[in-house]
């Protein structure tokens, strides 16, 4: 796309590295899967900033707001796992104070997962619809496998936490804490509970 910007030609040599940095399958095409990969990505985190916007905007004003929205959301699409809650509900608290909200953790465990599955599983799920049979191999692994870990990740979380982490909590926020926890294992970083409590 830069190239294409300075209107120069997209040679074979360029056309092989961004198959290598895009990981497509093959060099033709790797131009549209590029521009695909540059718009999803600016969608996706632009949509999850406005979602986490009226949360942040009220818990710390406007600008701090707009700015913890649009950081959190790159953070978490890229599975960076870098907060900048600091200190905000104790130390190292990251999204502690956020353990009981479901728009927050919903927002954020769907930008880690959307993030996480890859853009070459994407492009395939938008050409399949729902065309289960019709996915390449690749995107039939990676779902089911990304749906067995997060699920049962979740249940055994909350099976071993029971009477550790999770004691005292609403059924509500036990379940939010259990999936989150089993969402952001996959390399996200965060956390909605102080895992210095864990049993």
């Amino acid at each position: 796309s830069l190239f294409k910007l300075a209107g120069r030609n997209i040679g074979l040599k360029q056309r092989s590295t961004l198959q290598n940095a895009v990981s497509a399958h093959k060099v033709s095409g790797v131009l549209d899967l590029t521009k695909f990969i540059i718009k999803f990505t600016f969608s996706i985190e632009l949509m999850g900033a406005i979602l986490l916007l009226p949360v942040f905007c009220k818990d710390f004003g406007i600008i701090k707001g707009i700015w913890y929205s649009l950081f959190h959301s790159i953070s978490a699409f890229c599975n960076a796992g870098f907060d900048l809650m600091g200190s905000y509900s104790g130390e190292y608290s990251s999204f502690t104070a956020f353990s009981d909200d479901i728009l927050v953790n919903t927002v954020i465990m769907l930008l880690i997962i959307i993030g996480g599955i890859g853009f070459l599983v994407w492009d395939d799920l938008l050409k399949n619809k729902l065309r289960f049979r019709s996915y390449q191999l690749h995107t039939k692994l990676v779902l089911s496998v990304s749906i067995i870990l997060t699920l049962g990740g979740a249940l055994l979380f909350g099976l071993f936490e029971k009477d550790g982490a999770l004691m005292g909590k609403s059924l509500k926020e036990q379940i939010l804490i259990c999936l989150f926890s089993s969402v952001t294992c996959r390399t996200a970083g965060f956390n909605t509970v102080d895992f210095s409590s864990l049993g």
